[in-house]
């Protein structure tokens, strides 16, 4: 057996360990991009992805010396990428004249010089579990570069990525799964907690803001536990919204959510009063609305504990002193 053979062995048994880490699909593709530039001496290698939220788009990946190379294209019926998703092998040192043979078109990846002197192509189909999901392609400025050899190292190397690149899925799902409320698809308090402790890891000044319905007990009680998990769907919704580009929400369990967001008391409190009018105009029936309290960081607390109390207290505060002013305005009512 060939030195090169071996090489080659030996890089799918690194491609193997990869199954058994907790890679991402990003770190996957640049670690089998290193491989095939090592051992098959790959210059050029484009990695295509079927998007899975939107099957129409294709996310790419190219990698040639250091550059990298991301974008998003949509699927489309003459794409030479296309063809390989559908199945197809191809291997042609001739990269042009197989282009006007076929009518394929190429995308622009780094800049139109690429494309135009590309001169051997290579691709095959990578699957997982859920079928054909990407296409693997090597390429080179070299006329007749690759063999046949190359082709069934990259087969091989192909069908490894596949079933590493599920296994990234599959931990990205469960991990997904693990740090989201089920109910209302924030996240979740094990969620919170990762990202708190980022921040104050970070050191960058920012707000803890934890926030309560009122009287959600009543709700559930008066209106049933259905209409209960809608208040909270809703609650959770209008925090995510009104929040957006300025922080983060989480339901911490019950009726109790919180809001990592910049550390600006206008800002937070221009939050709550919007989800205070979401709510008011959602639910005309009956009142639903929320306490809330805020801590600042390093102002006020600098361990994740001392933020929640201090934010907790500041919540205790605004419920008591709605409580007042609520008993207030019934004892005054003729």
């Amino acid at each position: 057996m060939t030195e090169q053979r071996i090489a080659r062995y030996q890089a799918i048994f690194e491609i193997l360990e990869l199954i058994s880490d907790d890679k991402t699909t990003s770190e996957i593709i640049k670690s089998t991009y290193q491989l095939a530039h090592r051992v098959a001496r790959v210059p050029i290698m484009l990695i295509a992805l079927i998007n899975q939220k939107h099957p129409g788009l294709l996310n790419i990946e190219v990698l040639e010396e250091g550059i990298h190379t991301q974008l998003t294209s949509p699927r489309r019926e003459d794409g030479l990428v296309e063809c390989v998703l559908r199945g197809e092998t191809i291997l042609t040192g001739d990269f042009q004249s197989f282009l006007r043979t076929r009518n394929f078109v190429v995308r622009s990846t780094f800049t139109e010089v690429s494309a135009l002197t590309t001169r051997s192509w290579l691709g095959v189909p990578f699957r997982t579990q859920k079928g054909t999901v990407g296409a693997l392609s090597w390429q080179s400025y070299e006329g007749n570069f690759f063999d046949e050899e190359d082709l069934h190292f990259a087969e091989l190397l192909a069908k490894h990525l596949g079933f590493a690149i599920s296994n990234a899925e599959l931990w990205h799902d469960l991990n997904e799964l693990a740090h989201t409320d089920a109910l209302t698809d924030l996240g979740n308090r094990r969620a919170f907690m990762h990202d708190i402790d980022e921040r104050i890891t970070a050191g960058s000044p920012f707000a803890l803001v934890i926030v309560d319905i009122q009287q959600f007990k009543q709700i559930n009680d008066t209106h049933g536990h259905q209409t209960g998990d809608e208040v909270l769907a809703a609650v959770a919704e209008s925090l995510r919204m009104h929040s957006r580009g300025m922080g983060k929400a989480y339901r911490l369990g019950g009726d109790e959510f919180a809001l990592l967001t910049l550390a600006d008391g206008s800002v937070v409190e221009r939050i709550v009063l919007k989800v205070q009018d979401t709510l008011r105009h959602r639910f005309v029936h009956f009142p639903v609305r929320v306490n809330s309290g805020v801590a600042l960081f390093p102002q006020e607390a600098r361990t994740e504990d001392a933020l929640y109390h201090v934010a907790d207290q500041a919540m205790y505060q605004a419920k008591r002193k709605s409580t007042l002013l609520s008993e207030e305005g019934q004892a005054s009512d003729p």
